[in-house]
């Protein structure tokens, strides 16, 4: 699934080609993907301007000038192509937005995990009403040292799957939570409330290094992430634990990664230097 840094990637490359841009028309092309689709209401208040694209956890707001706003989740398996309107559409294109130059930005989803739901424009800088409440954002002055320390103060829960509640903090999913345990040196298995304060300071930094960093990549390729016009990211370059069982620990060259389930999700880790 996609994690906070590839749908960061996406929406920078919306806005880059798409933002400001009309909406003439709207196609769907299948009843459902994760939800009903439904896009009447939008389709009814055409040609509108894109007024905003923004990020919101791993969601996707687009804000227009006809009072409505498109908020998307790209699932499993959802992207997002720009291209000339007379491109015959691929398989699994499942709705498309026809913009006023003879282009379309088209949403392809094999698996429909995804979804787009039209809703009213949010208040400005605000969270629609329509998702769930959530945490602060990781890469802002929103989650630092106090806010993590509070979180985990009374939580016996592994601190892995603490850091992957978008309760506590947006955003951190299988990818990102296991690379920055690794970075600091946490076992994924340790109870949140059983960590210090300094432990949690490195945690906290590298939780913010390892998302900035795979943002500034473009992302992971691992699964089927693509960026607009599936434009790959290059962090699963940098990748230290995930995905590397077996392998000799890169830090401290003793130690083979490990590879356990927890909630249902692989975790990569080395017993040596995780602690």
């Amino acid at each position: 699934m996609p994690e906070l840094p590839e749908v960061e990637t996406v929406s920078r490359a919306l806005n880059r080609f798409v933002l400001g841009r009309t909406i003439i028309a709207v196609n769907s092309y299948v009843p459902k993907l994760r939800y009903k689709v439904d896009l009447k209401q939008f389709a009814d208040r055409l040609p509108t301007k894109i007024l905003v694209i923004r990020r919101r956890a791993k969601y996707i707001i687009m804000e227009c000038d006809n009072d409505l706003a498109l908020l998307t989740h790209l699932g499993m398996t959802g992207s997002w192509r720009l291209e000339s309107i007379h491109e015959r559409r691929q398989k699994h294109d499942h709705i498309e937005f026809v913009l006023e130059d003879q282009e379309v930005l088209r949403y392809n989803d094999p698996r429909r995990f995804g979804f787009i739901e039209v809703i009213p424009q949010p208040d400005q800088d605000s969270d629609p009403m329509q998702l769930p409440r959530l945490a602060p954002e990781p890469l802002t002055e929103d989650f630092n040292i106090q806010w993590l320390a509070n979180a985990c103060k009374t939580k016996s829960k592994p601190i892995k799957n603490l850091i992957m509640d978008n309760a506590h903090v947006v955003g951190v999913g299988n990818i990102y939570a296991s690379e920055a345990l690794f970075r600091s040196g946490i076992n994924p298995q340790k109870p949140a409330n059983k960590i210090s304060r300094s432990r949690l300071k490195r945690l906290l930094a590298a939780i913010k290094d390892v998302l900035q960093e795979a943002i500034e990549a473009g992302g992971t390729t691992i699964i089927n992430f693509a960026s607009l016009n599936s434009q790959e990211g290059y962090f699963a370059r940098e990748l230290n634990v995930y995905d590397r069982f077996g392998e000799l620990c890169t830090k401290c060259q003793r130690g083979r990664i490990q590879r356990i389930t927890m909630a249902g999700r692989s975790t990569y880790f080395c017993a040596v230097c995780q602690r």
